[in-house]
């Protein structure tokens, strides 16, 4: 008899919005931090 074991899926997530300081939101650090992020994975 074969039973199918059912794994979880993990899933990685990231966050970038460029919104590190107060309110503000900087389209150059989004970026910025889009690139570092790429270059890690």
């Amino acid at each position: 008899m074969q039973t199918d074991v059912v794994k979880p899926l993990v899933i990685t997530t990231h966050v970038i919005s460029g919104a590190d300081v107060g309110n503000e939101l900087d389209a150059k650090r989004v970026i910025d931090q889009g690139s570092r992020l790429a270059a890690r994975l």
